[in-house]
Parts: structure tokens; C-alpha cells; sequence
């Protein structure tokens, strides 16, 4: 087939040229779990995230999952770069508590798809 019409080989079925699946990954810099002081604050550690494949420009969003008691928390992401970071924090903490959740990054790329992955934390107040 040729022509207007026709579908190049290297656009596969995502277009793009790429021909790969929407993907999206997400790490956190610090230990697990992850000690702190203080009854709230925020850690100097932070999550990362990035995208491939897809069609881009990419949009992100952060979340938080599991988290039944409402004391971990999680800074909104508004990106389209295909790679970040975003911010936690923790508020209310007892001594020697520990709270546990997921922490998403979602991406959506240009043509809708989405892709949502996750990171399971403990954050636990030492002092």
C-alpha cells in the first residue's frame, strides 16, 4: 500500500514513529522504611518518575493509595516533561508510629492512554 493512506512500518500502532507501548516508571531515593522526626514534615528524599513510548507530550499525576488514616500525603504533580520528581509528606505522627501507602505517578499521553505505577512506603517517626 502507498499513498496518503498508508501506515508506515516504524509508526507501528502507537504512531508516533517509536511503535512502543506508553510505559512509566516511578523510584524512591530514600531507605524503606523511611525514618523520621517530628510529628509532621516533609523528607529531603523524593520519588521520580518517568515516561516512554506512547505519544507524547505526556501529562502526570500524582497519588497515594492505602492510606486509611489520612497522615501521609502526597504533592501534586501538573508536568509534561518526561521526567520528574514529586514531594511527600507526613502529619500527626505519634512516637514510634509507622504508616504505610502506595505512591502513584499517572501518565496520560497524547492520544489518551494512561499508565498508572506505584511505590509502597513505610514512613516511621523515630523521634
Amino acid at each position: 500500500m502507498s499513498g496518503a493512506g498508508a501506515l508506515l512500518a516504524s509508526d507501528g500502532p502507537y504512531g508516533g514513529g517509536g511503535g512502543t507501548a506508553l510505559n512509566a516508571s516511578v523510584t524512591w531515593s530514600g531507605s524503606n522504611p523511611y525514618n523520621v522526626s517530628g510529628a509532621s514534615g516533609v523528607p529531603d528524599d523524593v520519588f521520580s518518575y518517568d515516561a516512554v513510548g506512547g505519544v507524547p507530550p505526556y501529562t502526570f499525576s500524582s497519588s497515594i493509595a492505602s492510606n486509611p488514616s489520612g497522615k501521609l500525603g502526597v504533592f501534586t504533580v501538573s508536568d509534561e516533561h518526561a521526567n520528574g520528581s514529586f514531594q511527600i509528606f507526613w502529619n500527626g505522627f505519634t512516637l514510634n508510629e509507622t504508616e504505610s501507602a502506595t505512591f502513584n505517578i499517572t501518565v496520560q499521553d497524547s492520544v489518551g492512554t494512561t499508565v498508572t505505577r506505584g511505590r509502597f512506603l513505610s514512613i516511621k517517626r523515630t523521634s
